[in-house]
């Protein structure tokens, strides 16, 4: 069984693109449900995999859109976990067929570590993993993951 890194997936594009990936790229666990588009607004309240991803996973999908106009930058934030380590070549794909920016800081605490990734401009900036001597008083949140 694997342990699970969690954390927040934070996506950041035009408007149309963070539409695109959502609508694209997340495939509900539910086969008699989709992602909902109503009014702007991308919602779904079950789980979804991260197509491309090995094991990727939101816990639902909440995306108030309406609002922004279609040529500006909007950010989401989703609720994800991720079979074991993060692999940034599996979101850095995703975000250069998008055009999308990412950033994620997960927790696995069945492995006692935290991972932090940073995918700006089609680059992975960022993509660090540290190793605790002492997990549970020197992480941040280390009852997350597992």
């Amino acid at each position: 069984m694997s342990n699970w890194c969690v954390g927040t997936l934070r996506v950041r594009g035009l408007k149309e693109d963070v539409q695109k990936f959502l609508l694209n790229e997340l495939e509900p666990h539910d086969d008699t449900k989709k992602l909902e588009f109503k009014d702007g607004n991308v919602l779904f309240f079950s789980s979804c995999h991260i197509k491309g991803t090995e094991r990727g996973q939101i816990s639902y999908v909440e995306a108030y859109l309406s609002e922004c106009e279609d040529n500006t930058v909007v950010s989401i934030a989703l609720d994800s976990k991720f079979a074991g380590i993060i692999k940034a070549k599996e979101l850095l794909s995703i975000c250069q067929k998008y055009d999308i920016d990412m950033r994620i800081y997960g927790f696995e605490r069945g492995t006692q570590v935290n991972q932090d990734i940073e995918i700006i401009n089609n680059e992975i900036t960022k993509n660090e993993l540290t190793k605790y001597d002492n997990y549970i008083w020197d992480c941040i949140l280390p009852e997350l993951g597992g």
